[in-house]
C-alpha cells in the first residue's frame, strides 16, 4: 500500500530535515511507537496501535517490534526503511521525506504481508489512514513552531 500527501512547514527547511533525522524528538508523532534503542546504524523500536476503530469485539490493540534505518539520501530528504513483526506478521516499509522552499512532501509504500489477510484490507487501510491522520497533524504542529 502506497501512500503520500503534503504539507506546508515554517521552520527552515534544514532544522526539518535535522528534526526529522532524530527519532527521539519524532517519536512523539508517531502512534503507538515507544521505546527507541540505538542498534547498530539503526533503532528498533516497540509499536503497540489502537485498532479499536475496527470495530472488533477481540482485538483493539496490536503489538509487535520495528527495526528501522536512516538511508543516504540527498541534503534535502530523508529517508528511512524498516521490517518487523507486528501480530506474528511480517511488516516492511520505505519512507520518503523531500523537504523544499517551507513545504514537506511525503511517500511511504508499507508492506503488511499477511496481516492484511488476517484483519483485511480495507480494515488495514482505514486503521493505516487514521494514523497517518494523527502523525501528519502532529508533524504540522511540530514543524511550524519556532
Amino acid at each position: 500500500m502506497i501512500y503520500s500527501g503534503s504539507i506546508e512547514i515554517k521552520i527552515p527547511d534544514g532544522a526539518a530535515i535535522e528534526l526529522l533525522h532524530d527519532p527521539e524528538k519524532l517519536g512523539p508523532c508517531l502512534p503507538g511507537v515507544s521505546s527507541f534503542e540505538k542498534e547498530g546504524e539503526g533503532y528498533s523500536c516497540k509499536v503497540k496501535l489502537d485498532v479499536s476503530s475496527m470495530k472488533s469485539s477481540y482485538l483493539s490493540k496490536i503489538s509487535g517490534k520495528l527495526n528501522f534505518s536512516y538511508i543516504n539520501a540527498e541534503d534535502h530528504q530523508v529517508r528511512i526503511q524498516g521490517k518487523g513483526r507486528i501480530v506474528g506478521s511480517s511488516i516492511s516499509f520505505d519512507l520518503t521525506i523531500e523537504v523544499h522552499e517551507g513545504k514537506l512532501q511525503w511517500s511511504i509504500d508499507v508492506n503488511y504481508g499477511i496481516l492484511i489477510k488476517m484483519m483485511g484490507e480495507e480494515k488495514i487501510k482505514e486503521v493505516t489512514e487514521e494514523n497517518i491522520d494523527r502523525t501528519v497533524k502532529c508533524l504540522t504542529q511540530l514543524l511550524s513552531s519556532d
